[in-house]
């Protein structure tokens, strides 16, 4: 609960931006590209995590796909 008061203040502030993680993550991506480094999220986790997505989309929005 402090926490989210926290985040809810510090976005109020415009200290806080709803994708700021995303822009790290990306930003992370990139470096280990440039130095040949591991990804900051392994393969394995993205495609476990893209599977689930797309079963939550199929179940949410079945006419969508064919």
């Amino acid at each position: 609960m402090r926490q989210g008061m926290k985040n809810v203040g510090r976005f109020s502030r415009s200290q806080f931006h709803y994708f700021d993680g995303m822009r790290t993550l990306l930003t992370d991506f990139y470096l280990s590209i440039e130095r040949d480094t591991e990804p900051p999220i392994a393969y394995r986790e993205i495609l476990r995590v893209s599977a689930m997505m797309d079963d939550i989309f199929q179940q949410v929005y079945p006419e969508a796909r064919s």
